[in-house]
Order: structure tokens, then sequence, then C-alpha cells
């Protein structure tokens, strides 16, 4: 059986941006603030990518970013 694809919206996390911007990181080190690759954190700051649920939460965590300003609905 194929693995279906699912085309998810392309979305950019300008607040994500913004944080990372804030507390002068590069993407390397914010990357690796979030426990993620500088490669995934680069995809999906430019919304490369859909982050998984519990990376959404290690950036809610850090970022204190609310879920709802880091999608783009408030």
């Amino acid at each position: 059986m194929q693995k279906r694809k699912v085309n998810h919206p392309r979305r950019s996390y300008p607040s994500l941006l913004a944080w990372r911007r804030a507390q002068g990181l590069s993407q390397r080190d914010a990357a690796l603030r979030l426990g993620l690759t500088q490669t995934s954190y680069s995809r999906a700051e430019l919304g490369q990518v859909v982050p998984r649920r519990e990376s959404l939460k290690r950036v809610i965590a850090e970022t204190g970013v609310p879920l709802e300003v880091l999608v783009g609905l408030a």
C-alpha cells in the first residue's frame, strides 16, 4: 500500500523568525534550543514543512509564543 501524500498549505512562521531575531540567534542556535536540526528549523520557519505536534509543543514552551500566533490565526 502506498503512503498517501497530504498537501498542506504553505505557511511561514513570522513569529518564529521574530522570536529568533529578538533573541539574537542564528538558525542553528535556535534549532539547538528547540531540539531540532538546523534544516528542520529552517524549513519550518520558511513554511516548507508543517512541524510535528511534539515539535510545536517544544517551540511554544521555549518561545512563549501562543499556538494561535505561531500559526497565524491571531
